[in-house]
């Protein structure tokens, strides 16, 4: 995990991610084209916060789905609760580009940073994953409560779905 840090202490995490996008909507669309029949129906990008508000980054995740042939609805990128409260206004605004862009939002690891519930109705994001230390010890006691609570959160909002992370 310190790989993230230091690129980012050495501005490489721009660069990084920008290829990173790149490389696995080239890849995805190659296997769809590949592999027609099997129901590869989306893939999905982790993005860090710094590149989420770089000026262009809607035009890079354009560019990145209409180079490869992908329909936006293809890429769904994932950001951390943490990445949407260093900025909220400004993250909100790219959010809802991408989504009427038409790629999907996913909030990552939701539950496990520092939640801010007067924001998170006002974030355009499609779905929650609830982290998987939630998930892993549904069977203590006291857990499933929790992750009731948050499926319950999110069918109180605007989301598609809120997704288990395995």
């Amino acid at each position: 995990m310190a790989f993230v840090p230091i690129a980012e202490e050495l501005g490489l995490i721009d660069q990084l991610g920008t290829w990173v996008l790149q490389q696995a909507c080239r890849t995805f669309a190659n296997w769809q084209r590949q592999y027609p029949g099997a129901g590869l129906d989306c893939i999905t990008v982790n993005v860090s916060s710094r590149q989420l508000v770089q000026q262009n980054f809607l035009r890079v995740v354009q560019q990145a789905v209409l180079d490869t042939g992908l329909r936006p609805a293809d890429l769904r990128v994932e950001i951390t609760e943490t990445a949407l409260l260093d900025t909220p206004g400004e993250a909100a605004v790219v959010l809802r580009d991408l989504r009427d862009f038409g790629v999907k939002v996913y909030l990552d690891d939701f539950g496990t940073g520092y939640s801010s519930l007067s924001h998170l109705h006002k974030l355009p994001v499609d779905a929650l994953k609830i982290d998987r230390s939630f998930v892993s010890s549904l069977l203590l006691p006291g857990r499933p409560a929790i992750v009731e609570s948050i499926l319950a959160l999110a069918r109180t909002l605007p989301f598609d779905a809120a997704l288990v992370d395995i």
